[in-house]
């Protein structure tokens, strides 16, 4: 099975292309078309596909590239790419934007439809691992166009695989330019070419000989003054020491006049708080301090001014009271007089009747109509005037017993509150309210002097606990030391003297143990004479490494100069045999120089070789497609690669189109090769025709 294989294109949408696809078989291709049937198109696309739009070439060139393949009604090109590599099926996905940033590559293995390199990589990078060459080599050899056939100078990636197939056979790797190269990376690593270069190992091991010899002659400077200082370190520690003894001593003196302070203090904060006691232990300021004294004084004197404010309503209510019945007492009156005026009335009516009968008026008409309508506006009003008042009692009765109810209520109040009253005195064993007031200011005196006490207290106590300050003071009494006047003078000057003298001493010790520090002396001299007869051996034998590098890197630069020149015959042979086939024998003696420049004679002629310019377009054509045929065939092998023709036999007169179609076929059959030829030549398809394993395609949109 073949390493690498073009089975497959699909034009999406790629410049006039929409949809279109075209399958690609083993061995040779041709893919046929007129000029402008879009055969051009085809080819950016394989080439687009595998290595994506170049970055190279300026702004304007880059967007041109884009605007042949974008389709103008749309903003993307898209395209597929089948192909199968050592057995996998692979498919190329891109889809090209306007912008570069905006493209999309995908490389699918189409069995499991996972990422074909599992990992991400940049978009130029799908040729160079699935053909294994880059751009410029894959357009300078398997890509051969009429413009491009001649190979107009050397090209190096080409020239190694040359140098390698003499060297090894294969053109896979070229070991002796990588070999040169990596004895150059090692000789960088070993020294610095110059002052620019990045100091090797041979330069960090002088620098750092250098820099311990210079610590090794500071070492053995500071070493003369170990015992200087050592000496003066001693000295000084022994007058510390007695610093210290003498500052024992004087803290003990200080300590015991303390001590006699804080007990002097003690014994006054004692008496203190025995005088707080003998006032907060006296029954009536334990009377009122455990009766919320503030609560009780606040609501002994709302309930005195409440019942004060009772009474007032009470008898407000009481004279209410009287006037109500005053008022009702004379309705009541009213109502009685209004009944004996209704007796009256009812007495004249009577009496009219009977004068009416005695003077005989009796029977006149108008006498009884006068007589009674008087009669009934008497009984009338009097009606209405009883309604009047019986009105009014029964208002005055309801207010009567509203006001009752409500001096009811005070009164209740009032004997609510002097109960309380009452409570509220006797819990603080008063009789009055004025008893209560006078034992309240004598309370009110003892707390004063409480918190004067507790101030005078809390002032000698200062931030120390008192029962921990009172154990300290007991335990000290036992340890005062009884010291003369003298000794005791001045106690505080004295230690500031020592003190300071000690710490003058003690910066100096430390000052002197800093010199042995920075002198190095904590690094014993043997030790750095060790390292650098250690670091001068490793020098002698990176010098020995770097001559030997030196020595090998010279061998392979006249092993890779010899070799380069011994890689034309081989190209000479393989050109000439296919030369020989392309022209019928014309010409059978050519020369390659290295950078690809051709020199040739016609055969049967007794001509020195000349340049192959001098030669008609046809021929020189023929020349270097031989050439490049050469090129490929010795580079790559079938199975690497795929050969690209565009239009190589323009030039040719149908007898050499024809040779080089037989050629082309040839190689693909008998070497395996795959190729693609794209041509617009009629008698191209014609030539091919007869023979079946020939793969013709026509380009139809």
């Amino acid at each position: 099975m073949s390493k690498i294989r073009i089975t497959r294109l699909e034009l999406i949408k790629f410049g006039k292309f929409a949809d279109y696809s075209i399958d690609i078989s083993d061995g040779m291709n041709v893919i046929y078309g007129d000029n402008e049937a879009g055969k051009s198109t085809i080819q950016l696309f394989i080439k687009f596909m595998l290595f994506g739009i170049p970055s190279r070439g300026g702004k304007r060139e880059k967007i041109k590239d884009r605007e042949k393949i974008i389709p103008w009604q749309d903003n993307k090109a898209a395209g597929k790419l089948f192909l199968i590599k050592d057995g996998r099926e692979i498919e190329i996905y891109r889809e090209f934007r306007k912008r570069p940033s905006g493209d999309i590559v995908k490389v699918t293995d189409r069995n499991t439809g996972e990422n074909y390199f599992n990992k991400e990589i940049k978009s130029e990078d799908v040729g160079v691992l699935l053909l294994g060459m880059s751009r410029q080599m894959f357009e300078r050899t398997v890509w051969v166009t009429q413009s491009s056939i001649c190979m107009q100078g050397s090209d190096d990636e080409i020239t190694a695989r040359l140098i390698n197939l003499l060297e090894s056979g294969s053109t896979s790797d070229v070991s002796i330019k990588s070999a040169v190269s990596g004895i150059e990376t090692k000789i960088a690593g070993l020294k610095a070419k110059d002052g620019r270069s990045a100091l090797g190992e041979i330069d960090l091991l002088n620098r750092e000989r250098i820099e311990l010899n210079k610590t090794l002659s500071e070492q053995r400077a500071s070493e003369r003054k170990r015992n200087e200082v050592n000496q003066e370190i001693n000295l000084l520690t022994q007058r510390k020491l007695k610093i210290d003894d003498e500052i024992k001593h004087l803290e003990a003196v200080e300590k015991s006049e303390r001590a006699k302070e804080k007990i002097l203090r003690v014994d006054r904060i004692d008496g203190c708080v025995q005088k707080e006691m003998q006032i907060a232990n006296t029954r009536q300021f334990q009377l009122f301090k455990h009766n919320a004294v503030p609560e009780r004084v606040e609501s002994l004197r709302s309930d005195s001014e409440h019942i004060d404010e009772l009474e007032v309503k009470a008898y407000q209510t009481q004279q209410e009271l009287l006037a109500e019945q005053n008022c009702f007492a004379a309705e009541k009156k009213k109502r009685k007089r209004l009944l004996y005026f209704l007796i009256g009335a009812a007495g004249l009516a009577v009496i009219l009747a009977a004068l009416g009968f005695v003077f005989g008026v009796g029977k006149n008409i108008f006498y009884w109509i006068t007589a009674g309508a008087v009669v009934l506006f008497l009984i009338a009003a009097g009606i209405i005037f009883g309604c009047i008042i019986h009105n009014n009692i029964v208002k005055l009765k309801e207010s009567l017993i509203s006001v009752g109810n409500e001096l009811s209520l005070i009164r209740k109040e009032i004997s609510e509150t002097e109960k309380r009253f009452s409570e509220s005195l006797s819990i603080l064993e008063c009789d009055t309210l004025n008893d209560f007031n006078e034992k309240f200011r004598l309370y009110s005196e003892d707390k004063a002097k409480i918190k004067m006490v507790r101030e005078l207290y809390e002032e000698l106590l200062g931030q120390d606990d008192y029962q921990e300050l009172k154990r300290e003071a007991d335990n000290q009494r036992k340890f005062v030391i009884e010291s003369d006047n003298t000794e005791t003078d001045n106690i505080e000057q004295k230690l500031d003297s020592l003190t300071n003298e000690k710490e003058k001493i003690s910066g100096r010790i430390l000052e002197l143990k800093q010199l042995k520090i920075d002198g190095g002396l904590e690094i014993p001299l043997i030790d750095i004479e060790n390292n650098i007869k250690f670091i001068d051996e490793q020098i002698i034998e990176k010098e020995e490494e770097y001559s030997s590098y030196q020595a090998a890197k010279e061998g392979l630069i006249q092993a890779y100069a010899k070799i380069k020149s011994d890689y034309t015959p081989l190209l000479n042979a393989e050109t000439e045999r296919i030369l020989t086939r392309l022209t019928g024998g014309q010409h059978d003696s050519i020369k390659v120089a290295e950078d690809f420049s051709l020199s040739l004679k016609e055969t049967d002629k007794n001509i020195d070789l000349k340049q192959a310019e001098f030669f008609s377009t046809g021929t020189y054509n023929q020349i270097y497609l031989a050439l490049r045929l050469a090129i490929i065939k010795l580079t790559l092998s079938a199975s690497d690669s795929v050969i690209f023709l565009d239009d190589v036999l323009t030039t040719f007169d149908d007898g050499r189109s024809k040779d080089a179609l037989e050629v082309i076929r040839e190689i693909c059959i008998k070497d395996g090769y795959q190729c693609l030829l794209f041509t617009c030549h009629h008698r191209d398809i014609e030539s091919i025709k007869k023979y079946p394993d020939i793969n013709i395609m026509e380009v139809l949109l």
